[in-house]
């Protein structure tokens, strides 16, 4: 009976050890599961310091350089730079980027000039720096330039278009003032002082010398890929001009090569559809005995502009020339009856196109008082300056081809005060060049007592072009009298 109870037993007993064996696979396993997350564990520590260690490394690195840095004054002075370095640089290149009109180019020499060595004596003669061993040297342009603001700074060109009323975009705009006529019949509407007085009236560096100190560039469309942008406004001008500076606005402009400047833009030539959207008025403006209408483009003019040459908070207007109403020439220009059309002009005073003769402007310079400037020929205001005919030569010039195109040259050009006004500073001298003109070159008797120096001329075809370089021949000369307006 023992014995069989023991064999009934068996079966129970292998099932009993099975979950024993397992039981230990089990304790086994777990033991090893707790082995890998120890391990786990012992590697994050691990990790963890490494990680303090590097934070730890550099702290101290970073308290030396500080401690290194405070200490030597001169690796101070040299980061202290650098990082205004590169603050100015930014600043610079985000500047430059905002004035560069998207889809446009840039037109004229940008920085460089054709009048680099105007001062050579060679010039006196009419030689330019190349033919002064030849005993005839050619006649030729030797720089051209267009004022887009009357009496502001020019823009220098390697080329233009030539039409009736001038080089293209010349003198298309200018700084008004309100017209003293006009305010004192506000004030006293008694005196009978005329009907339809403008409001406004032209400045010039006569009463405002420091125009001469704001810069204009000439931005056209891109023919490929300019976008509607720039095609409704017809590129623009961008107008630049002195201000007060501050500590980076120095820096930027000692980097620059210049001077402290703010800048604005506005469109060059709009199109209708633009005028309408800028709701530009139109307004009646007194440029000496004319009254053109003008467009009113003041919405685009800062404030500060306008203080960079006129005292005060003065109210002044920018005003653009009315496409297809320009002004007619009258004083001193050919008749229509006898041209075939009469002369017009935009802003400029009363003539299209004004030449002067390098070798006249060294003979006037000769003649003055020691002391001075050197005399440049930008203190008169031409659009075409040539070399190659002897000082004042070019008094009975009356027909000239330059290129392919032919001019009439119907008048000298008497001259005022404005060349008293140095380009380059804005500063007026109170007598020369104006003194020493007039002791010499009253040689016109219709121009009284003023000094003539300078051709006023037309073309005599509609349109073309002219360049720098170009040939200039002589085809007719005469005398002139000069008819005041």
């Amino acid at each position: 009976m023992p014995f069989f109870s023991i064999l009934a037993a068996l079966p129970g007993l292998s099932l009993a050890r099975r979950y024993q064996n397992l039981s230990e696979e089990v304790t086994r396993g777990l033991e090893r599961v707790g082995q890998i997350r120890q391990g786990v564990q012992t590697a994050c520590n691990r990790v963890k310091e490494a990680c303090q260690n590097v934070v730890s490394s550099q702290a101290d690195a970073s308290e030396s350089w500080t401690k290194r840095i405070s200490s030597d004054p001169i690796l101070f002075t040299t980061l202290a730079l650098l990082i205004v370095f590169i603050r100015v640089a930014f600043i610079f290149l985000r500047n430059s980027l905002a004035l560069r009109p998207r889809g446009c180019r840039q037109i004229g020499l940008c920085g460089k000039t054709n009048l680099h060595d105007e001062f050579n004596p060679g010039y006196a003669e009419g030689r330019s720096a190349d033919e002064i061993s030849q005993e005839s040297p050619k006649w030729r342009v030797k720089s051209l330039w267009i004022y887009p603001i009357k009496s502001c700074r020019g823009v220098e060109l390697k080329d233009s278009r030539t039409s009736r009323t001038g080089l293209d975009w010349d003198r298309q705009f200018i700084f008004a003032e309100l017209n003293n006529t006009w305010v004192q019949k506000q004030k006293d509407r008694s005196r009978d002082l005329g009907e339809n007085i403008p409001k406004w009236r032209f400045m010039t560096q006569r009463q405002y010398p420091l125009m001469s100190q704001v810069q204009t560039e000439l931005w056209l469309p891109n023919s490929e890929d300019a976008g509607p942008d720039p095609k409704d406004a017809g590129g623009y001008l961008v107008v630049k001009y002195p201000v007060s500076a501050h500590s980076i606005q120095t820096v930027l402009a000692f980097l620059r090569g210049g001077r402290v400047e703010n800048s604005f833009r506005v469109p060059l030539d709009p199109t209708a559809s633009l005028i309408s959207k800028n709701q530009y008025p139109l307004v009646s403006t007194k440029i000496w005995k004319d009254s053109p209408d003008a467009l009113d483009m003041s919405i685009h003019l800062p404030a500060d502009c306008v203080r960079s040459f006129a005292k005060g908070d003065k109210e002044v207007k920018l005003l653009r020339v009315v496409t297809g109403r320009e002004r007619h020439v009258m004083r001193a220009a050919p008749r229509a009856d006898v041209l075939g059309r009469q002369p017009l002009v935009g802003f400029a005073d009363a003539n299209p196109i004004h030449m002067q003769n390098l070798a006249s402007i060294r003979a006037v310079e000769a003649r003055q008082p020691g002391g001075l400037p050197k005399l440049t020929a930008l203190r008169f205001r031409p659009n075409i300056i040539i070399t190659g005919p002897k000082a004042f030569d070019e008094d009975y010039f009356t027909r000239i081809r330059i290129g392919t195109m032919e001019y009439i040259i119907y008048s000298r050009c008497a001259r005022c005060k404005l060349p008293n006004v140095d380009p380059n500073t804005g500063c007026v001298h109170k007598t020369e060049p104006n003194t020493t003109l007039r002791s010499f070159r009253a040689i016109d008797p219709g121009a009284g007592p003023a000094a003539c120096l300078g051709m006023d001329m037309l073309t005599a075809d509609s349109e073309g072009w002219i360049r720098v370089g170009d040939e200039i021949e002589l085809l007719d000369t005469g005398d002139f009298h000069y008819v005041p307006q």
